[in-house]
């Protein structure tokens, strides 16, 4: 997992790291993550995922946040999901470290996100992730 100079300092004063992503949501990318979160995004955007309920929850709990609720996506894409970036929506994608963001891996199992079908061949294709948690330990 990879954390922004923006969220390492929200998180450090009372933002926090739920309050940072108030209205944000979950980008999907094909290939490897950035060397940092303050990097510009690589790779194609295959998916955007948001809460289905419309509002995006967090619970802390033993060093972990967990995303509450169902979030959907339809992919836009096609291509293997290596990696995500939780961010604001009006984050543009490019080199900053003024927009919170946190990047993590993704795989069919033993990543920081797990999908099982990360393999998108149908553009248009209908996608949830049922739980997500950054370990902020």
């Amino acid at each position: 997992m990879k954390l922004n100079k923006s969220l390492k300092t929200n998180m450090l004063g009372s933002v926090g790291f739920a309050g940072s992503f108030i209205g944000a949501e979950l980008r999907l990318f094909s290939g490897a993550q950035p060397a940092t979160a303050d990097a510009a995004q690589t790779g194609t955007l295959i998916a955007i995922a948001k809460p289905a309920s419309g509002d995006m929850t967090f619970t802390a709990l033993d060093g972990k946040v967990s995303s509450d609720g169902l979030w959907e996506f339809t992919t836009l894409a096609t291509g293997t999901i290596g990696y995500a970036r939780l961010c604001k929506t009006s984050d543009s994608g490019v080199s900053d470290e003024q927009s919170p963001r946190c990047d993590v891996a993704v795989a069919k199992s033993g990543s920081e996100l797990n999908i099982p079908n990360n393999v998108v061949t149908i553009v248009g294709q209908l996608g949830h992730i049922s739980r997500f948690e950054f370990e902020l330990l």
